[in-house]
C-alpha cells in the first residue's frame, strides 16, 4: 500500500519549488499538473537548455544546499547539490513518474582538461524522498576534500552537468550490471560483485 501511495499518479503532491529548496510556495496537485504550476508561478527561475549546462555554485560552502530547475525537451529536473558529513552529494530528479525518470541519465563533471571527475549517474523521480536517494547512495557521493580541490579562489565550485535520455545500449548495460550485482540465493557473496 506505501509502495502504491508513493507512486500513485493522482495523490497531491507538493511544488518541487518547496520540496527541494527554501520556497515557501503553498500549491499542491496531482503529478500531472506540476510542469504548468512551476512554469507559469516558478519560470523564471527556470533554465531552459538543450544541450550540456555549466553551472557555478557561488560562494561554496558545506553550510548551504544549492538546487537548479532546468527543463530541457520539455521535461523537468531539478538539480541539487549538498555537503553533510564531509561528503558531497549531487543528483538529478526528474519531475514525473519513475518509469519517466528511469529514461534519463546525467553525467556530472568537476574541473576540467586532464584533472577531471566524472560521474554518469540515473535520474531519480520527484517521488522518491531526496533522504532516500542519498542514503541508498543513488547519487554522486564525493568526500568534501577531493571537491575542495575544484573550488577556485574566488570560493566558487563550477561543474558541467549534461542531461541525456538513455540509448539502447546503455539500457542494456545497466540491466546487466543489476542482474550480475543481484545476490543469488545459491551463491556465497563475492568481494568482486559489481555494484549498480
Amino acid at each position: 500500500m506505501h509502495n502504491h501511495q508513493s507512486e500513485c499518479l493522482f495523490q497531491s503532491r507538493e511544488c518541487p519549488f518547496r520540496k527541494f529548496s527554501d520556497d515557501k510556495c503553498s500549491w499542491s496537485g496531482i503529478l500531472s499538473d506540476i510542469g504548468g504550476h512551476v512554469r507559469s508561478e516558478h519560470g523564471r527561475k527556470i533554465i531552459e537548455h538543450t544541450s550540456g549546462l555549466a553551472v557555478t555554485l557561488q560562494n561554496f560552502n558545506t553550510a548551504q544546499r544549492y538546487f537548479k530547475a532546468i527543463s530541457i525537451w520539455g521535461e523537468l529536473f531539478y538539480l541539487v547539490w549538498e555537503t553533510t558529513n564531509l561528503t558531497f552529494y549531487f543528483s538529478v530528479f526528474h519531475v514525473g513518474h519513475k518509469k519517466e525518470a528511469e529514461e534519463f541519465i546525467y553525467e556530472f563533471k568537476l574541473g576540467k582538461y586532464r584533472d577531471t571527475i566524472s560521474v554518469t549517474g540515473a535520474c531519480r523521480s520527484y517521488l522518491q524522498a531526496e533522504r532516500e536517494v542519498v542514503k541508498l547512495n543513488e547519487c554522486v557521493a564525493l568526500h568534501y576534500r577531493t571537491v575542495q580541490r575544484y573550488i577556485s579562489e574566488s570560493k566558487n565550485l563550477s561543474c558541467e552537468i549534461e542531461i541525456r535520455r538513455k540509448s539502447l545500449v546503455e539500457v542494456n548495460i545497466l540491466a546487466r550490471r543489476r542482474i550480475l550485482a543481484a545476490p543469488s540465493a545459491n551463491a556465497a557473496p563475492s568481494d568482486n560483485a559489481w555494484l549498480a
